[in-house]
């Protein structure tokens, strides 16, 4: 008698032969070129299907943002019904921005129609402040930024896996209905 094999579920940010996917949107804000690239390796690495805009400033990001947010305004309620979240499915940001507090950024990301719900990682080379200011804003995550290249990849890798894949977020409709009360 042949043991039983279950059958495991696709992982649907993963890019397959037989499985088209939509690519996932991922904003990160990284001052350092270093690890912007080193995310993008990580990233492409682990197979997953993500469009990574990188952005090195906070205020790049608001500026995308507030694009967003006003063309979601727009929208009639027919064009939004049943239509892929406009935003991005997940944001990774560096605690040490230059110009403008990475906390800042996290508070403006909640009070954005477009973003509200979206997950936000902070990367950490600080302290247990980093760590404080960051729940305190609205991050869902915090990753302590290792020394070593590869342990960080696979933190960024571990992190997509979770918030990409495993979480599971509002469907959209029920956005639009958080922005028909609101506008």
């Amino acid at each position: 008698m042949k043991p039983e094999t279950k059958h495991q579920p696709a992982d649907p940010a993963r890019k397959t032969a037989h499985e088209p996917t939509l690519a996932k949107r991922v904003f990160l804000v990284e001052k350092s070129s270093d690890d912007i690239a080193l995310t993008r390796r990580a990233i492409l690495q682990a197979g997953y299907a993500v469009h990574l805009e990188a952005l090195q400033t906070a205020n790049a990001l608001i500026e995308e943002l507030n694009n967003q947010d006003a063309q979601l305004r727009l929208q009639s309620e027919t064009q939004r019904q049943g239509q892929p979240q406009p935003g991005p499915d997940l944001f990774l940001i560096d605690t040490s921005l230059p110009e403008l507090s990475a906390f800042k950024l996290v508070n403006n990301i909640r009070s954005n129609l477009a973003t509200i719900h979206t997950p936000v990682v902070m990367i950490s080379s600080g302290g247990e402040e980093d760590i404080f200011l960051s729940y305190k804003y609205g991050a869902n995550s915090v990753i302590q930024k290792p020394v070593a290249s590869t342990e960080y990849a696979q933190l960024l890798k571990d992190a997509c896996r979770y918030w990409l894949n495993i979480s599971v977020m509002p469907h959209f409709k029920y956005i639009n209905k958080a922005v028909e009360l609101l506008v």
